[in-house]
């Protein structure tokens, strides 16, 4: 089954339950079939991404982005984590590698181990040292083999004070 295939199945699934209407049985078919069925050949599936200012520790929303973060308004020298909610197919052990990645240059990456999961999430906390265009591809290491799960890319602007200071000329 095509990776592209089961992202849009991922995310019919992550909509309709957004919405509160219930996928059909075809949808729910395709994306378990991924999951059970893969073996250890499969790639995880990035069912979500959001940039957050922290991630709740514990209560009813443990693991899940607090205050998440309008990507219009990040500036230099923001710090925030990067929020992901994968889908691991079951017999699937690996870690996932987050690039940070600025004018094409490899900034950082960070790390983190995923395993078998219809609901993995994982955060990273990263700084944006500088303005312009970030790319942070998301891969998949099984040890075998890496694999590209998706890429996010990001705007930074420089801090509002100093475009405004750029502005008036002083």
């Amino acid at each position: 089954m095509k990776l592209r295939t089961l992202l849009s199945a991922a995310a019919l699934l992550a909509a309709g339950a957004q919405a509160g209407e219930a996928p059909s049985g075809a949808e729910v078919k395709r994306v378990l079939d991924y999951y059970y069925s893969a073996g250890d050949t499969g790639t995880p599936v990035l069912v979500d991404f959001k940039l957050c200012a922290d991630v709740h520790r514990d209560g009813e929303q443990r693991y899940n982005c607090k205050d998440e973060i309008d990507r219009a308004s990040l500036e230099v020298g923001t710090s925030l984590y990067a929020w992901m909610n994968f889908m691991v197919p079951k017999a699937e052990k690996g870690e996932v590698l987050l690039q940070l990645k600025h004018d094409g240059v490899i900034r950082g990456a960070r790390r983190a181990p995923v395993e078998g999961a219809i609901r993995y999430r994982t955060w990273r906390r990263i700084d944006l040292t500088r303005a312009g265009v970030w790319e942070l591809p998301i891969l998949y290491d099984d040890r075998r083999t890496v694999r590209n799960i998706d890429t996010v890319t990001l705007t930074v602007n420089e801090p509002l004070v100093t475009r405004l200071y750029e502005d008036t000329g002083e």
